[in-house]
């Protein structure tokens, strides 16, 4: 990815060397930036690559700071932020750790691709494994919600719709295979109103180290990238009341039919 990026400045200065927008003919112009894009689809794609093997280690960090925040009592009287810090820890240290060697081998240019793809497999995993921890029966999804009991007949029955709509979408085998997925051995544990106390300062905690003060990724990229905003909308569901949640699932089905 450095070489690539090197190709990128080189030919940048051939560009201007040869006469640049002024003098260039339009030809040869479309012809030099078709290169230049080349050369920049090779490096994102070269990324995104590399991003795979990222996966599974951010996996089992991120499954650490989960185990660590169902440690902490709803109840816990200590401070939030100390909290926060403690649960991160062994996902920031990981981060410590592997993009220092990072930002001593690879141009500045490539850095920030490889930051986009950890920040997206990042944020990814987050919402996957601690706010959507996944479950082998997707019933199982709705039993310890914490609802007024004139709200339970509401939600059952818009659980069986919802399941319902999916399961007329896709293939038993297919259906099963996805809600099934790495999640053996899994027991659900909800977040209470702490716990997404916690997780709030800990994603601006994470936020703020991938913007680096500035050297980083911008903050506008990371609050704006998709996986981001479905994180805090998984998140805020948490506190929204039950039937706010219902009146939107029926508003979503009535839009969507």
């Amino acid at each position: 990815m450095n070489n690539i990026q090197q190709c990128r400045v080189q030919l940048e200065k051939v560009y201007e060397a040869m006469g640049g927008d002024e003098n260039l003919k339009e030809d040869t112009k479309a012809v030099m930036h078709d290169l230049q894009q080349m050369l920049n689809d090779a490096i994102d794609e070269m990324a995104e690559k590399y991003s795979v093997a990222l996966r599974p280690i951010v996996l089992g960090k991120i499954k650490e700071v989960n185990k660590l925040l169902h440690q902490i009592s709803s109840n816990s009287k200590a401070n939030i932020d100390s909290e926060a810090d403690l649960v991160l820890r062994p996902l920031m240290d990981h981060f410590e750790s592997s993009l220092s060697v990072y930002a001593d081998i690879c141009e500045k240019t490539v850095l920030k691709r490889i930051l986009k793809e950890l920040w997206k497999i990042t944020m990814y995993t987050f919402e996957k494994q601690v706010v959507l921890p996944p479950v082998s029966d997707p019933s199982a999804l709705f039993l310890n919600l914490s609802i007024p009991s004139n709200a339970t007949a509401k939600l059952t029955s818009v659980s069986q719709t919802l399941l319902s709509n999916v399961s007329s979408q896709l293939p038993n085998s297919k259906l099963l295979q996805e809600m099934s997925k790495e999640s053996s051995n899994v027991t659900l544990k909800n977040l209470t109103l702490h716990h997404c106390q916690i997780l709030a300062i800990a994603l601006d905690a994470i936020k703020s180290y991938f913007h680096a003060g500035g050297s980083g990724l911008k903050n506008n990229y990371l609050e704006k990238s998709p996986e981001f905003q479905s994180l805090e909308h998984a998140l805020s569901l948490y506190t929204q009341p039950t039937d706010t949640l219902i009146k939107n699932f029926v508003n979503s089905q009535k839009s969507q039919g």
